[in-house]
């Protein structure tokens, strides 16, 4: 059984990194805000929390990936990462641990993947 805890995925190459998390968290319902060329912005940190407060019987895992996570949409996600609904995993997908604020950084449990050079 995968521990499912809220994540920062840290990977050179995002896409592959969000094609790891889907393979690795197959078995749950996967809701994917995936921007892979652009900044995740404050409209999607809305949408994100829009659909974390549908609730759930079983875990539900929100994937979201950006190349960028702007300060203020750090800030509209960080009180729903302190306190996250019932059966809600958040997985935050960046190519470095730099683009994320330190009250962001010290909430979640933190992943680095190596992946090859092609």
């Amino acid at each position: 059984m995968i521990n499912l805890l809220s994540t920062i995925v840290i990977s050179r190459d995002i896409k592959k990194a969000f094609e790891h998390v889907k393979s690795k968290y197959k078995d749950y319902r996967i809701c994917d805000f995936f921007k892979e060329k652009d900044d995740f912005l404050l409209e999607d940190a809305k949408a994100v929390i829009k659909e974390a407060y549908i609730a759930e019987s079983n875990p539900k895992i929100l994937v979201l990936g950006a190349k960028g996570y702007k300060v203020e949409t750090q800030n509209a996600l960080l009180k729903i990462l302190e306190e996250p609904p019932k059966n809600i995993i958040f997985i935050l997908i960046a190519q470095s641990k730099t683009v994320f604020l330190p009250t962001i950084l010290s909430r979640v449990f933190i992943e680095e993947l190596k992946t090859e050079k092609e």
